[in-house]
């Protein structure tokens, strides 16, 4: 089939209107047509309505009319040809040539061979035993030919919304306009790209000096934002906003922190996957949003942790950045056991183990990695996984090579103290080491560190732990431990956890001295 050109309505009905056109066919003769376009609620009612009109064309008889040719019109019917796919149906015949433009929108036509999707599988089943090996339908979506079609598409709905978008009436404010004249002025028009872009540009300025905005106006900001998803610079100005803004966020109503928020952060980390600036401000976002226990909590909620995951293998630039940042976000989800559940979906565990080779060669990483392996340790699922990379080994080589990083230690010492309480098989681990006598390392490390009363706290716990059991005990009496732990009794008296993680370890220790006499 050639070209239509739609003229003028020439009569309507409950189903639909009938317009009369002209039709150009390939060889360039045209000829009177009527195109009737009928307006389909939604895909199911248009594959009922597609399959009884594909009915008509076996009728073949002067007295009856019969559709030429049926279109399907995307505005109506659905935003993708991906959705028509998820919907059983399948074309046959999709390629470029077959997609049409007109003045009404973007349209499939030339259904020569269409079918469904289910009689295709049977048909499958029956011929081909092995007919599980055929593509899926996801994988019929990601075809380059459907995916070609779905960017025309999407070009199209955008090209279209801006051009609604200019449309709109609108009076922009000066820069050094108030808040509330702006947001005002903002709400009016929130389709309006020219106008958001403006707003956020004044927003940012007042932000980055006042934090004087309360929900309902920070909850106009990031509709405006989710509004105009597809315009890089406006999402670059809210994640500005939301840079100056989320760090004074007070409780879970805050509109920058909630999961409508995440899922939009999650939403452009994702459309703009191969745009560094805008993945590395996303991230740093999303690292700001976790540092609140309800901001966490949202993360995990919003489903933001299989992408960051994804992030750390596709981030454009520098996949060190990505992986430090997202270890951080990870690590601040995983402080509060209600994300548990959303952890365990998100494979956490394996995604964080999985990354012990890589962190163990780059100190900018150790950190954040040994963070989110004592976080790791509380949770009893993720043990399992730790002795799968034999976790009391990498832990005691980190030790042994940063001695002089009381941050990465105490992080070290208390992911041990926490896996060799609640396991007895890694306390015997640490004897049975691969590291040159792992207590020689243990206590090579105090000295450079009894200053920093985060490492000494962990320290001792650990030493606590390891002193409970009779074979450790006697490695711990062999290399004097019992002075170290005297010794921090007496320098942090002031310090409660610290005292008594110091006395149980004096206990334990003098107790194994008078067995021994």
């Amino acid at each position: 089939m050639g070209s239509v050109k739609v003229l003028d309505e020439i009569g309507s009905g409950i189903q639909g209107k009938v317009f009369r056109a002209e039709l150009s066919e390939p060889d360039g003769t045209t000829s009177d047509c009527a195109v009737k376009i009928i307006e389909c609620p939604d895909v199911n009612y248009a594959n009922k309505l597609f399959g009884q009109l594909m009915k008509l064309q076996d009728l073949d008889h002067k007295g009856v009319l019969v559709p030429k040719d049926v279109f399907i019109s995307w505005e109506e019917a659905s935003s993708s040809v991906g959705n028509v796919l998820e919907h059983g149906f399948l074309h046959l015949n999709l390629k470029p040539s077959n997609v049409f433009c007109s003045s009404g929108g973007f349209m499939i036509g030339d259904f020569g061979l269409p079918a469904l999707l289910s009689d295709i599988e049977t048909s499958w089943q029956m011929t081909d035993p092995n007919h599980e090996t055929r593509p899926s339908i996801g994988e019929l979506v990601n075809l380059p030919e459907v995916q070609h079609l779905m960017e025309v598409a999407e070009r199209e709905r955008i090209a279209l919304k801006r051009q609604k978008s200019a449309k709109v009436p609108h009076k922009l404010v000066p820069v050094d306009s108030s808040i509330d004249v702006i947001i005002d002025n903002l709400s009016s028009a929130l389709n309006s790209e020219e106008l958001t872009r403006a707003s956020f540009r004044a927003i940012y300025a007042l932000t980055s000096k006042t934090s004087s905005l309360d929900n309902e106006q920070k909850t106009v900001i990031v509709n405006a934002a989710k509004y105009h998803e597809e315009v890089q610079d406006i999402q670059e100005k809210f994640l500005a906003i939301a840079y100056n803004l989320v760090p004074l966020a007070e409780d879970e109503s805050d509109p920058f922190c909630d999961v409508t928020a995440c899922q939009h952060l999650m939403a452009v980390m994702k459309r703009y996957v191969s745009t560094e600036n805008i993945v590395y401000a996303c991230l740093q976002v999303s690292l700001l949003i976790s540092a609140h226990r309800f901001g966490a909590n949202n993360i995990a909620k919003s489903k933001m942790l299989p992408v960051l995951s994804l992030l750390m293998e596709k981030y454009p630039g520098d996949r060190l950045v990505a992986i430090r940042l997202a270890l951080w976000i990870f690590w601040g989800v995983l402080a509060y056991s209600e994300n548990k559940r959303e952890m365990a979906k998100a494979r956490l565990p394996q995604v964080i183990c999985g990354l012990a080779q890589v962190a163990s060669k780059e100190e900018s990483l150790l950190e954040p990695f040994t963070a989110c392996l004592w976080s790791l340790s509380i949770y009893p699922e993720s043990s399992e996984e730790f002795k799968r990379v034999s976790g009391v080994d990498l832990l005691l080589q980190i030790i042994q090579d940063f001695q002089q990083e009381p941050r990465i230690l105490r992080n070290c010492c208390m992911a041990l103290a926490t896996v060799v309480e609640a396991d007895e098989v890694c306390a015997y681990t640490v004897l049975a080491s691969r590291i040159d006598d792992p207590f020689t390392v243990l206590r090579n490390v105090y000295v450079p560190n009894r200053d920093n009363p985060e490492f000494v706290h962990a320290y001792v716990t650990l030493l606590a732990e390891l002193s409970s059991y009779d074979e450790i005990r006697y490695e711990l009496h062999r290399l004097n431990f019992l002075e170290i732990s005297k010794e921090v009794e007496l320098f942090y008296q002031a310090s409660e956890k610290i005292l008594k993680a110091a006395q149980s370890t004096t206990a334990n220790l003098e107790a194994y001295k008078l067995e021994m006499k």
